[in-house]
C-alpha cells in the first residue's frame, strides 16, 4: 500500500472519530439554541415578552447531562422551549453569583421566569419527558403568569 493511500485512510479515520465525538457532544444540545449569557437572555426576554426557561447545570452532574440528552432534546419539548421561552443554560460554576442569587442547591434546577421577572416555577432535579411536558404545558405556564400581579 502506498504512503499516500495509507495517509488518506488514517486521515479518514481521524475525521470519522472527530465527527463521532462531535456528534455525541452535540446531542445534549441538539435541538435547543441555549443562550449561555444571562444578560443577553434577559434582554431577549424583555424584547420578545417571553418567559425564560433557565436550566442550571454543572459539568460533572450526571442527571444534568441525562436531562439535556433525553428530556430537553425530545423534539416536542425542544420545539416548545424554542417557541415559548427564551432558553437559557447557566453553568453553576462559571456563574456562581447568579446561582447563589437563585438559591440553587440541587442540580439540575430549572426555572421558568416570567417576562416581568417573577419565578413562576422551580423544578429541582431530573424530570422525564412526560413530567417536564406537563410542567411547561401552555395552560400551566399561562395560569401561573395570570396569577402574578401586573406591574
Amino acid at each position: 500500500m502506498s504512503q499516500r493511500r495509507l495517509a488518506k485512510i488514517v486521515l479518514a479515520g481521524i475525521l470519522g472519530f472527530l465527527l463521532i465525538d462531535h456528534t455525541l457532544a452535540a446531542s445534549e444540545n441538539a435541538n435547543v439554541p441555549w443562550q449561555t449569557n444571562y444578560l443577553v437572555a434577559h434582554q431577549q426576554r424583555l424584547h420578545h415578552r417571553l418567559p425564560m426557561l433557565i436550566f442550571v447545570t454543572t459539568d460533572d452532574c450526571h442527571f444534568c447531562h441525562k436531562m439535556l440528552a433525553t428530556t430537553l432534546s425530545d423534539p416536542q419539548i425542544a420545539q416548545r422551549i424554542c417557541t415559548r421561552f427564551v432558553p437559557t443554560k447557566i453553568d453553576a460554576k462559571v456563574q456562581a453569583k447568579l446561582t447563589q442569587q437563585f438559591d440553587v442547591r440541587v442540580f439540575p434546577t430549572t426555572f421558568i421566569v416570567s417576562p416581568n421577572n417573577r419565578i413562576l416555577d422551580r423544578i429541582e432535579g431530573y424530570l422525564s419527558v412526560e413530567e417536564f411536558r406537563q410542567r411547561i404545558a401552555p395552560t400551566t405556564v399561562a395560569t401561573k403568569i395570570n396569577r402574578i400581579p401586573q406591574e
